[in-house]
Parts: C-alpha cells; structure tokens; sequence
C-alpha cells in the first residue's frame, strides 16, 4: 500500500513539475519560438566561421592586426581590469599601459571596454580570451537578428519574412567585412534598435527603447555614436512628415519635444564615455593629419564649388584622401 501510494505521489509531483514549466516557460515547448530562433543564429555564427575555429585553435587568428594585435590583446587587460574591479571596488581611471599611460576611458572605450559583449570573455578564465572573443562574435550576430526581426514586426512585416530580414541583417556585407574590426561589429544591433525606438516615440510617445539604444551605443562605440546620430536624426525627420497625417497637431508638437529629449538623454547617458574619447581623439596625430587634411578637401571643393567632386569626398573612405 505504502508502495503504491509513494508511486502515485511521484508520478503526480512529475506530472505538477512538468506542467509547471510548460506553464511558466512555454516558448521551450515551440520549436518555433523566439528562444529557439535566437539559438538558431548563434548556431549559424558558428558554422559562419566554422572553417577560422577548426584551423585556428578556435580562434579567428587571421592576419587581421587590429584583431589580433589591438582587440584581442587589449581584451586582456581589460579583463584585468573589471576583475579587479569587482574584487576591489575600484576601477582604474589611469591607466599605465601605454608608454607612459593614459586616460583609461578615453583610450580604451573605443576598442571594448565597455562592449556588453565582451562580457562573455570575462566570466571565463584569461587564457581563453582569444577563443571567447570568437564566440562573443556569434552573439553579436543572433543579438543583431534579434533586434532587427524586432524593428520589422513593429513596422507591421510578416513574422516569417521578419525573421528572413533578421537573418539577412545579422550576415550582412557589414558583419562579414568588419568581423576583424569587432567594436564595428558590436554596434551593428543598436541601429535597428535605435529605428524601432524612433518609431515608439512617433507612434506611441515612449522614448526608453530609443534612450536604451543611445546609450548602448555611446558606451560600445562613441565613434558611431555620431554617425547614429545624423543619420537616426534623418530618419526621424522623414518618418515624422510620413506619418504627419495620423496625429493630431498637438501629438505632433510633442512628439519633436519627446524625440528631442531622448536623443539629449540618451547622449547624456553615455557622456562618461564620449567626452574622454572626444578629448583622447583631438590629441591623436589621425585628426591633425588625415582628418584634417579631408576637411580641409571638403572646405574647398565647398568654396569652389566643385559640388561633384564634394559629394565624391562625402562617400569617400577617409583614409584614403591624400592629407
């Protein structure tokens, strides 16, 4: 009797377990769910570079030297650095590193050392940084996936043709070109991300999402910061005088105050970031040398207005003007 009755409570604990999970956690029951469709890119990251990870001791070691020579390298420090951090309390604002030492922030924000992704990289030991830095990869294309299947099915696209222009996005031209430059590769999720919060404020007043992706983005990356900028701003303008005719006059007005206000906040979030950059960037030889030099080609095709040769410029990589 005894025995029947402990049988009959397990299988009746099993039966309350397992509609428990199905309950709480039903997307681990629909192969068609988010939760595997995320798993799905991380597992076409990897056969994306499967051939670099079985020829590279599961590294992207290629002749990149900015990967290997800067990224990966300077990721060991940064390792050092939040560790002791979160061992000490205090995080190292100068840093001795480079020759005589530098303002931590400003030199090493634009090469990962606030890249949420790098995470990955510092839960696990320091000696498997080059091959944790491969698999932060995979993930900043299922996030990138993530985020623009996101965008799309706000802007009322089909769920399985969201997921096609998911999967298109997170292998793009962009991905593939940059992957030896992965604080390039890192912001590409914050650009879908940052349309669908200008479409949440045009459309429904609410700015987190486009505050969230400026911020993101400032403290990944301050050099796109600005380029996501100009270009969300664009966007933002045309998508206004698009849907103009769906809001009132009043809407209207408030939607330039919020828009206005989130960009400002979002900036503002990550200025501790952007302003040491800023600083560090007007110290290097690139601005008095190249950068200036391309401005100062800009100046006069403007002045002599050679307008041909000025939109030339304007899609011109920088690198490659003579100053």
């Amino acid at each position: 009797m005894d025995n029947e009755n402990t049988k009959s409570l397990e299988v009746t604990s099993k039966h309350t377990f397992k509609e428990t999970i199905r309950e709480k956690l039903p997307f681990l029951f629909n192969i068609r769910s988010l939760f595997y469709f995320f798993w799905a890119m991380v597992f076409l990251g990897f056969l994306w570079m499967v051939y670099s990870l079985f020829t590279n001791s599961f590294t992207q070691f290629y002749p990149w030297t900015d990967y290997f020579g800067q990224y990966v390298t300077m990721t060991h420090y940064y390792w050092d650095c939040w560790h002791n951090f979160f061992k000490t309390g205090y995080f190292e604002l100068y840093s001795p590193n480079t020759y005589l030492g530098s303002d931590n922030i400003g030199s090493n924000a634009y090469y990962g050392l606030f890249d949420p992704f790098l995470v990955i990289c510092y839960i696990f030991p320091r000696v498997w940084i080059p091959q944790t830095f491969a698999i932060a990869t995979m993930f900043k294309g299922a996030v990138g996936a993530m985020a623009m299947r996101a965008y799309l099915r706000y802007m009322g696209v089909s769920e399985s043709t969201s997921r096609v222009g998911a999967l298109a996005f997170a292998f793009n031209g962009w991905c593939n070109y940059f992957v030896g430059f992965p604080s390039f590769l890192s912001i590409a999720f914050t650009f879908p991300m940052m349309l669908l919060g200008i479409e949440k404020v045009i459309k429904e007043r609410k700015p987190t999402v486009l505050v969230f992706a400026l911020f993101l983005l400032g403290i990944s990356s301050f050099f796109f910061l600005v380029v996501g900028c100009i270009w969300g701003v664009l966007y933002a303008i045309w998508r206004y005088f698009w849907t103009i005719r769906e809001r009132k006059a009043k809407d209207s007005i408030a939607v330039i105050g919020l828009g206005i206000a989130a960009f400002a906040v979002g900036i503002l979030l990550s200025s501790w970031t952007l302003f040491p950059s800023i600083r560090e960037s007007a110290l290097s030889g690139r601005t008095t040398s190249i950068g200036q030099g391309y401005l100062e080609a800009l100046k006069t095709a403007f002045k002599g207005k050679d307008f041909g040769g000025l939109l030339k410029l304007l899609f011109e990589p920088v690198g490659r003007n003579p100053g």
